[in-house]
């Protein structure tokens, strides 16, 4: 990564597009939404059914809802967020290495000023990329699934907000400490 696109990164708060953006890897994220409205179409289109049309149209609008919500995640998932920490660049920079090497977190890519770990999910091999950019009087963050190699959703039904919470929780103190 050269100067020029790390500060477009920076401009923008928005990552490009990766590995986790790929078409196949991302198809099992709209499996929730495909379920419902196939439980909610299939009743419509059969001649005789137990199910009633409420419940139908409660199936068919909660899989329209769910596909909805996918898409905007998918739109936002590489938003960058600016953790405040009141240092410098480069104080920032070396907090990222000490909070990274203390967190045992795996570097992906260690670049000055760019940062990504993967952070294991209960000791299984995938997990979540986190990416850390250091920048005048903050730190920009961004925590996205990984998955596995069947694919990957865009969300863990809050297990990843949880973790991102810890992890800014982390940087905000090691920041204070810094002060």
């Amino acid at each position: 990564m050269n100067y020029l696109k790390l500060e477009e990164i920076i401009k923008s708060r928005r990552l490009p597009k990766d590995e986790l953006d790929r078409f196949w890897n991302n198809l099992i994220g709209f499996l929730p939404a495909f379920v419902f409205l196939m439980a909610g179409i299939g009743p419509l289109l059969a001649s005789k059914t137990t199910v009633s049309s409420n419940v139908t149209w409660i199936l068919i609008l909660i899989g329209i809802a769910i596909f909805i919500f996918t898409i905007y995640l998918k739109f936002t998932e590489r938003n960058l967020k600016f953790l405040p920490t009141g240092l410098n660049r480069d104080i920032n920079e070396q907090l990222i290495e000490k909070i990274s090497n203390r967190e045992g977190w795996i570097k992906l890519t260690n670049k000055e000023y760019f940062h990504s770990f993967t952070i294991p999910f209960e000791k299984i091999n995938y997990g979540f990329k986190l990416t850390l950019i250091p920048i005048k009087n903050g730190i920009l963050l961004n925590f996205r699934n990984r998955g596995s190699e069947k694919g990957r959703m865009p969300y863990q039904l809050g297990i990843e907000t949880l973790k991102q919470k810890k992890i800014e929780k982390i940087i905000n103190n090691y920041a204070q400490q810094k002060i």
